[in-house]
């Protein structure tokens, strides 16, 4: 959209004496040197959208009232989305491909987990936004009769696995359908821990006793944007799942997994063991890396 802008400047310099068309492609080229920073905010986003949108185009519509509709102004709005008026072909095609994606995996999400319900009860809650994030929820106060036994758990921890790199694999078939071939990374928290839920009857769904499990919904939080000790290299990377742990009992188990499904070959060889960086107050937290074969 700045370029564009940049373009209709440059060239209506040439061709009338406004001297404001000078002030504004400096604004103009100060917004590009800021959408170079690293540290690009929403803040400053809002801004640039409201110089294009308030002060330059109000200017361009003003200028061709006067000069009697100039063809070089009308061709540049014609390239704007008619309600946004931005160049917003790329951000549709974008949003467009999220959520695609994110239906598919959703449908395909809901499909296991009915299946799974008849082997193991449990809750599961999901939640989409710019990707699909679920959780799930094992314990015998949940069973309808009997005790959570540990082969259970067991068999409900390598099927969420096993899951993972279907949606995986699913994902890297899909991709040439999309608008924008979107790549995706995958995240599992195998947090041992137990917790205390209870059922909200008014709003007729589950909740974290918050009080007793804040360390929970803490780490869940911090471990998405977490990174590789001594290092800048985020957890997450794309095509691959990272298996966040917290004790080396959850690992060898994790492992176990891991090498039936590589025998299998749904996964590389390649196992990555890494050490993450300290989250605020949270130390010692490893995680498991793979990718698909």
């Amino acid at each position: 959209n700045l370029d564009l802008l940049l373009n209709l400047l440059g060239r209506l310099e040439k061709e009338l004496k406004v001297n404001l068309i000078g002030l504004y492609k400096t604004k103009l080229i100060r917004a590009q040197q800021t959408l170079e920073n690293v540290d690009f905010t929403p803040i400053q986003e809002a801004s640039i959208v409201s110089l294009i949108q308030q002060d330059v185009h109000n200017f361009l519509k003003e200028l061709d009232a006067k000069q009697l509709q100039n063809a070089k102004i009308a061709k540049y709005f014609s390239r704007l989305d008619p309600e946004k008026e931005l160049v917003y072909s790329a951000r549709t095609a974008f949003q467009k491909s999220i959520d695609m994606l994110n239906e598919l995996l959703s449908t395909r999400l809901n499909t296991a987990d009915e299946e799974m319900q008849t082997m193991v009860p449990h809750y599961f809650e999901k939640s989409i936004t710019d990707g699909v994030e679920f959780s799930l929820f094992l314990g015998s106060s949940i069973l309808e009769e009997g005790e959570l036994d540990t082969f259970m758990i067991k068999d409900f921890r390598f099927w969420q696995l096993l899951t993972l790199c279907r949606l995986t694999k699913l994902i890297t078939q899909t991709r040439k359908e999309l608008p924008i071939p979107l790549e995706t990374s995958q995240l599992l928290f195998a947090f041992d821990n137990k917790i205390n839920i209870e059922f909200r009857t008014d709003e007729k769904r589950f909740d974290i006793y918050v009080t007793e499990s804040i360390n929970y919904e803490t780490l869940k939080k911090r471990i998405e944007k977490a990174t590789v000790v001594d290092s800048d290299e985020r957890l997450t990377q794309k095509n691959k799942i990272a298996i966040v742990y917290m004790n080396g009992e959850t690992r060898l188990e994790y492992l176990e997994y891991i090498k039936s499904l590589q025998f299998e070959n749904v996964l590389s060889t390649q196992i990555e063991d890494l050490e993450l960086a300290p989250l605020q107050d949270i130390t010692g937290l490893r995680s498991l890396r793979i990718t698909l074969a």
